[in-house]
């Protein structure tokens, strides 16, 4: 019997010859999702039509290719490759896509049997909806999304389904009310109130967005008031539209209902205060205190009624004696009522900071940064409060007490970073300020050496200050001027003045006669003395053309003559900013105040 071997040699090249083929096939995807990866889809989808075109079965090729010619708007040419995998597999996703391609290439009314159809395919499952709402989506339908979606939560029986989705999409629309409800919806589902709080944000871009949504969330508290997730999210809508009148009586409301003694109310109070609404939040404060020193949150109240009423004065055009006597009085009831707490300590310092930056009293002010120390000695706000009371010494040219304070504080509280060096910068700065220039420089040196410190910086600015007039000839004018910097802090305003003018005439050449000018420029000009202000800023920019202080000196002669109502010069002196210095910092402070004075702004 004889036999062909034809067969028996086709089968071996077929055997030996597929892990050849298979190791082309996985080398040249590798290639395309390469080019697809760096965004050559063009290269991408032509080895994916070949891989496609060897193999019409396998998933990741047709994938491959769907991607990368939507990826080109390539509808007329993917088209038929669709049509053809649909021949064979009819599943909803694909009739998705196809609407998506009849849609693109102008056949609406086929893309709407296509998404009919992949609807039928599984009409009681959630995910044929879900596909075709995303492809009309693609395509910005908007309306006919929504429509889809609410047939998928019909069809299966399941009124919140999609509700994440459908509040996104009414909010594209600026349907507001129904995407609010859908907000609901999916907070009920989901719990989850910070997701519901930035689909709601969306909506607060446009008055008709706000009073919307504001409507239909107060209606439906109304009917919920038990569910705390719906109100904790109305509570933070009135807030974030600024009603804090209506959130505080919200917040009233969920303090009832979860029994906290007024822990709600406390925190509604806080944020009040930080956010600058002082009357509701003292409205808050107050129910708080109402309660008695018996409620866990009574002294916590008290502390932020008096914030408050201080924040609240300072934030008008001036803060009277009476209002600050009257601050003064809280802070001491909170002393008074809770010795021996944190509330009290801070209620010493801010008693002292009131006396020295409000009522300019330096000796009652002293009196109280002491008794901080002395009662609460080991804390980081005694510290601090020792670091104001060397400042305040120093402002009273008591130098020796300033030493000793500061040295005071290095050594008590070393383990409390902050306080302590800016203790030891004040050590330094009195080195300077006693000509003791080589020493200053080297206690500068170690904190600046430490960049993690927060006063690194400001021992950078005094070490650059000290190189820059480091020249022997220039020593004796940077004495003067560091004398000058003294009796600035002192409120020595005339000697100041005077000092600064001796530093920059002894050492015209130096970097130090510019500085000095500007200083004297500022001062005059915080001292309304607007003539004396503009002929030392004039000085310094016809002196020194190129100081790096003259868009800064060209500014406040502008605002010198704006000050006077003199709106003519004003403007031409902004103006010559703008020309002179084009790469200034400052150039969009200076529009805009050319804009007031023209009364545009």
């Amino acid at each position: 019997m004889k036999y062909s071997i034809a067969p028996v040699l086709l089968f071996l090249a077929l055997l030996f010859a597929t892990p050849h083929l298979a190791a082309q096939q996985d080398q040249k995807l590798r290639l395309a999702q390469s080019y697809e990866e760096s965004g050559d889809f063009a290269n991408a989808s032509r080895l994916y039509m070949e891989l496609y075109e060897e193999n019409k079965n396998a998933a990741v090729y047709f994938d491959g290719v769907r991607r990368t010619l939507l990826q080109q708007n390539k509808f007329s040419d993917l088209l038929p490759i669709v049509e053809e995998r649909l021949a064979k597999q009819k599943t909803p996703d694909l009739y998705a896509l196809l609407g998506n391609l009849h849609w693109k290439t102008g056949k609406t009314s086929s893309a709407d049997e296509a998404w009919d159809n992949a609807i039928d395919r599984d009409p009681t499952s959630e995910q044929p909806y879900a596909l075709v709402a995303q492809a009309q989506i693609d395509n910005r339908l908007f309306d006919k999304a929504i429509v889809t979606l609410h047939k998928g939560r019909k069809a299966t029986d399941n009124p919140v389904l999609f509700a994440n989705e459908l509040s996104q999409l009414y909010g594209t629309v600026n349907k507001y009310s129904e995407g609010t409800r859908e907000v609901i919806n999916y907070l009920r589902v989901s719990k989850n109130i910070a997701v519901a709080q930035g689909r709601l944000s969306a909506y607060l871009i446009n008055d008709q967005g706000i009073a919307a949504t504001k409507k239909e969330l107060a209606a439906i508290v109304d009917a919920s008031k038990s569910d705390m997730y719906i109100v904790q999210l109305y509570a933070w809508f009135l807030r974030e539209v600024k009603d804090y009148d209506k959130a505080l009586e919200i917040h009233k409301m969920i303090d009832d209902m979860t029994k906290s003694e007024g822990r709600e109310i406390l925190a509604f109070a806080d944020v009040a205060r930080r956010e600058g609404y002082y009357e509701p939040a003292l409205r808050a404060y107050t129910m708080i205190i109402e309660k008695g020193n018996g409620n866990p949150y009574a002294m916590t109240a008290l502390f932020g009624y008096a914030r408050a009423v201080e924040l609240r004065s300072k934030s008008g055009a001036e803060f009277s004696r009476e209002e600050a006597e009257k601050v003064i009085k809280l802070y001491r009831k909170i002393i008074d009522d809770y010795p021996n707490t944190q509330f009290a300590a801070e209620s010493y310092f801010n008693i002292a900071s009131l006396y020295s930056k409000e009522l300019d009293n330096i000796d009652d002010a002293i009196d109280e940064y002491n008794k901080l120390l002395a009662t609460y000695g080991k804390t980081e706000i005694a510290a601090t409060g020792g670091v104001q009371l060397g400042l305040l010494y120093l402002r009273r040219n008591e130098i020796d007490r300033a030493r000793e304070t500061f040295s005071t504080v290095v050594s008590r509280y070393g383990s409390i970073v902050g306080p302590r060096d800016e203790a030891l910068f004040h050590l330094a700065r009195l080195a300077y300020y006693d000509g003791q220039i080589d020493s200053a420089k080297e206690q500068f040196g170690r904190l600046a050496a430490n960049t993690n410190n927060d006063i690194a910086n400001d021992a950078l600015t005094m070490i650059a200050l000290l190189e820059d007039n480091k020249d022997e000839e220039v020593q004796p004018a940077l004495k003067e001027y560091a004398k000058a910097e003294l009796k600035e802090i002192q409120q020595n305003y005339d000697e100041a003045v005077d000092l600064f003018g001796k530093a920059a005439a002894a050492a015209p050449a130096a970097p130090l006669a510019e500085r000095s000018y500007f200083r004297m420029g500022k001062i005059e000009l915080d001292r309304r003395n607007y003539n004396s202000a503009r002929a030392h800023l004039t000085n310094l920019i016809s002196k020194y053309p190129t100081t790096i202080y003259g868009d800064r000196a060209t500014m406040y002669i502008g605002d010198s003559y704006a000050a006077e109502k003199n709106t003519e010069e004003a403007m031409k002196t902004y103006t010559k900013l703008l020309e002179k210095y084009p790469r200034s910092t400052l150039l969009s402070e200076a529009r805009l105040k050319i804009r007031k004075l023209r009364g545009d702004a």
